[in-house]
This record gives structure tokens, sequence and C-alpha cells, in this order.
């Protein structure tokens, strides 16, 4: 929630001075009309964007990191260039910001889903009395060229 109304409000704050922020910079027309499009438009998307953000979290400390990797991996690559290209072939510089836009929402959805799911499993598995473990970290292992006298915070 958080989230939301951080980004809902700086969408709206946008949105009202985005004549203002495009003069500020000395924009030609083409400019202005591409900030002016960002601010209506695409800073909403920074909701999903924060979905992802707050999935990845849950993902990380309910010990499914590698879910974690695969959505911020997916979100800079097939969430990016695909809908960026589209975009840009479509309608041109604004269809470039509507197309990572997209992917961001995609992304979002889709890890947000994912998070519930986590969620929902591993209470499920918690009311059945199949839990398993929390992660564990294993022992930490010394770097090479070191010795355990001069590492202090890792335990030998």
């Amino acid at each position: 929630l958080l989230t939301l109304a951080y980004v809902g409000t700086v969408w709206v704050l946008l949105a009202l001075g985005r004549n203002v922020i495009a003069s500020v910079f000395g924009l030609t027309a083409e400019g202005q009309d591409i900030v002016a499009f960002f601010c209506l438009f695409s800073a909403g998307s920074f909701m999903f964007l924060g979905a992802l953000f707050v999935s990845n979290a849950a993902f990380n400390n309910l010990g499914a990191p590698l879910l974690s990797t695969g959505f911020n991996w997916g979100r800079a690559t097939l969430g990016t260039f695909p809908f960026v290209w589209a975009g840009g072939r479509l309608m041109g510089p604004d269809g470039v910001i509507l197309g990572q836009s997209l992917g961001a929402v995609a992304f979002g959805v889709a890890a947000m889903i994912a998070a519930f799911g986590l969620i929902e499993k591993i209470g499920a598995a918690a009311a059945t009395g199949n839990q398993a473990p929390p992660p564990h970290p294993g022992p930490a292992e010394m770097p090479p060229l070191s010795s355990p006298q001069d590492a202090s915070a890792i335990d030998p």
C-alpha cells in the first residue's frame, strides 16, 4: 500500500507539473511531448515495479531466491527489449516509453502472483504439518588467501 500511495502521489504531481518540468529543461516541442507522455501515462507503471521489488523481498526471505533472480532478469531482458522494440516500431518515441511500462506491468503482476502463490504454499504446508525447515546458511567459508585470525566477522 505504501508503494501505491507513494507512486500515486508522485504520478499526480508529475502529471500536474509536466509542462513546467518540460520547460525547465528547455526542450523542443517533440521533447516536451515525450516528457508529457511519460508524466501522464508511464509514471504509473512504477506501481508495478514496486510490486516486483516487494515480491523479490518475499522470494528472498521465504527461501526462493531463484524466483527473485528470474523475475529481475526477465524484466530486464524479456520485459524490456521486445516491448520497447515493438512500441518504437508502432508509436515512435512514445511507444518506446509505453513498451518499457508494459514490460514492467507484465513482470510486476507475474511476480506478485508468484509471491502470493509461494506464501499460500508455505501456509498450506504449515497447516498440514509438512512444513519444510527454514533456510539456514551453511558454515562460512574462508575466502582464498585469508586466515581465520584475520577475519573477525567470520566464525572459523
